[in-house]
Order: structure tokens, then sequence, then C-alpha cells
């Protein structure tokens, strides 16, 4: 079997493959020099509980590390800000990411509550979907059920 060799083929073939690897190379080098413009929030609240608003989240982000606007997106440690995020009882996920316009795109669900808790020698609590028991807020309460009694003390105690 013998192969035709078209010149003109082969010529097309390589500036196509020499345009790709410029754009790549090009593209990668932008990409790292982006520098953190804004912080936008996104509340995933599906359940329209508002223990939480933008403000407490962006207080949380940026209590989390120094200075983030201004800050390269590739020295931002999206890592240690998730885990910050997470360790509030009203949040369920948290993902952070960079987007292409420098902004530092924060990305949160909120959890549900399904019971308060209410007893007269503790706090009250709210007991979330995950079983998670949250803290009330100032700023929100919400529509549930309520527990009191012997069965509110076995829920704070964590034996349900």
């Amino acid at each position: 079997m013998k192969w035709k060799l078209n010149i003109r083929t082969e010529v097309k073939v390589v500036t196509a493959l020499l345009a790709i690897s410029c754009l790549i190379a090009f593209s990668e080098r932008k990409r790292s020099t982006v520098v953190c413009k804004d912080i936008v929030i996104e509340l995933d609240n599906a359940s329209e509980n508002h223990f939480m608003d933008e403000a407490d989240v962006l207080r949380l982000v940026e209590s989390s590390s120094q200075s983030i606007k201004g800050t390269s997106l590739d020295r931002i440690d999206f890592r240690t800000i998730e885990k910050k995020l997470k360790q509030d009882k009203h949040i369920l996920d948290a993902d952070l990411y960079g987007d292409l316009k420098g902004n530092l795109v924060v990305n949160v669900k909120l959890r549900r509550p399904l019971a308060r808790i209410v007893q007269s020698d503790a706090p009250d609590a709210y007991i979330a979907q995950d079983g998670v028991v949250m803290p009330v807020s100032d700023k929100y309460t919400s529509r549930v059920v309520l527990i009191s009694g012997a069965y509110a003390n076995n829920c704070w105690s964590g034996k349900i």
C-alpha cells in the first residue's frame, strides 16, 4: 500500500497544530495573572430560610484569610476558606472558584431546619434535615415543629 503525500494537507495540519498550541500557551499565561477584583456570593436557599445572608457569608470569607481582593486567584487558598465556611452550623456545603473576570465566586448551600428544640434550662436550637443541631439566629425564626420536654433533652444531648 502506497501513501500519496499531499503537501497542502500537511501544511494545513501543521499550521492548525501550531495555532492550537499558541492558543493554549497564551490562555494559560493570562489565567495565572488574574487578580481577584470582587467577591460574588451565591446563596442556594431552596427552603427560604434566611438564617444567613450575603453579608454574613462575606464576613466569614474575609475573616478566614488576609485581604482577598487584589490578590492573584492562584494565591488564594480555596480549601481553607471552604473549611471555614463549612464550620458554620447553618451552612451545609460551600464551593469556591475564580472566574475569568477576576471574581471569587462563593456558592453556599444552607441547611433546612425541621424542628426547633425548646428548653427551659438550655438555649433553643434547630434540628436540620441532615440531623445537625443548629443555633438559633437573631435574623430569622423558621416556622417549624416545636420539640420540648424529655424528648428535647435527648435531642440536645445527641441521644435521638
